[in-house]
């Protein structure tokens, strides 16, 4: 059962209200499975009042709308990150040199690629309550397999690999892996009828999974070992 403050608009009586079950059916609309009314006046105009409650049902629909319009919005070689899928509970905070950030993990979760890289942005934690400014302050890429930076974006390559080793060494790994188990059923149906026997990639073609990197070097290894060959692919994926 759900219990929601409101306020009445007739005479600004204020009150809890035990509504059943309540979800958000819209960003901007609740349905309460039992309606409300002022027990003051009787009045059922009312407006809803921010709750621990409310505030939790927010964050569960936000979390679902996320996640939906991101898998929807997905193309391959597009990296997604980890809070888009799970939410913000989940999130990473960092300290360092005296300054806090949120730092938000993203991957390739392309089912058919074995890349470990992750993308790290980080944003500088100034007020809790209002949050987090629009842009990173920085970020880099880095290969959590090896710890070899590939690209920085307002950090030095020294600086990003300091930061990178003050974390916990197979988190990144272990979200990684979360993340493509979640998405896996949901990103295949974007694969569906796109990897069939047309022709095989050239070895020093860029791989299909969107890495930026030769097949070769990138997925040519593990398909060896997972069938035996290279993957079969229509050209019109080959980026």
């Amino acid at each position: 059962m759900v219990t929601l403050k409101y306020q009445c608009l007739n005479c600004n009586e204020e009150f809890d209200f035990e509504v059943g079950n309540a979800r958000f059916t819209s960003r901007h609309r609740l349905r309460e499975e039992i309606k409300p009314y002022c027990p003051k006046c009787i009045n059922k105009k009312l407006k809803i009042i921010s709750s621990p409650e409310f505030d939790r049902l927010y964050v569960e629909f936000n979390n679902k709308y996320t996640k939906r319009s991101t898998i929807q919005s997905y193309k391959p070689g597009k990296m997604i990150a980890y809070n888009k899928i799970f939410g913000s509970l989940k999130k990473i905070t960092y300290s360092f040199n005296g300054k806090n950030y949120e730092v938000v993990d993203s991957y390739c979760v392309n089912p058919f690629c074995e890349c470990t890289d992750v993308f790290l942005n980080f944003y500088e934690i100034t007020d809790p309550v209002i949050g987090n400014r629009k842009y990173p302050l920085f970020a880099f890429l880095v290969d959590y397999s090896t710890g070899i930076i590939r690209e920085t974006l307002d950090v030095s390559e020294s600086r990003a690999y300091e930061i990178y080793t003050g974390f916990n060494e197979n988190l990144f790994k272990n979200r990684h892996e979360e993340l493509k188990s979640e998405t896996r059923p949901l990103i295949l149906k974007k694969f569906k009828n796109k990897f069939v026997p047309t022709r095989k990639l050239g070895r020093n073609e860029l791989c299909h999974c969107g890495s930026g990197k030769k097949y070769k070097k990138c997925c040519l290894v593990n398909y060896i070992n997972k069938f035996g060959g290279r993957v079969r692919v229509k050209d019109e994926i080959i980026t």
